[in-house]
């Protein structure tokens, strides 16, 4: 589509080139361009990717040292990411008021909540801030950052 307008139109603007020759000039400066942009991403989602791996197995030791059970279920704002990096299984934090995450974390019988404040949901922000802990949550078994960028909590709620 775009190649093929400017073909045309950049013959018109340079005489020595014919549109057979601006098509092609305009169609190796596609390619080049779309390649450079190809690998500069794949640069940068490896570079988010390994992080995020990073952070899974992080969080994975913390509930091992903590004494989770291998059957434990987690919830987190990526349980497939979870499941993959920890063996864990688990839920999806909603994105809905604190009483009904309790109600979901109960619903599903939740063992520990993984927090992340740059992938994660508005109502958990004040828990990360430290300005609420609510009474189904027992201190965080592994916090880092100042403020608390990612953060694994105990979950205690009944059947």
């Amino acid at each position: 589509g775009g190649v093929a307008v400017a073909g045309p139109w950049g013959a018109g603007r340079r005489r020595a080139w014919g549109v057979r020759v601006a098509t092609r000039a305009f169609t190796g400066a596609t390619l080049a361009f779309a390649a450079a942009a190809a690998a500069i991403g794949s640069l940068f989602v490896h570079d988010v990717w390994a992080a995020r791996a990073d952070d899974f197995r992080t969080v994975a030791a913390a509930i091992d040292d903590a004494g989770g059970a291998p059957t434990d279920r987690v919830m987190s704002i990526d349980a497939a990411g979870m499941r993959y990096w920890s063996g864990r299984g688990g839920v999806v934090l909603v994105n809905d008021p604190l009483e009904t995450i309790e109600s979901v974390a109960r619903a599903y019988d939740i063992r520990w909540l993984v927090l992340d404040r740059a992938d994660s949901v508005q109502a958990v922000a004040p828990i990360l801030d430290g300005e609420v802990l609510p009474a189904w949550l027992r201190a965080p078994v592994f916090a880092q950052g100042d403020p608390t960028r990612l953060a694994v909590y105990p979950v205690e709620v009944g059947p």
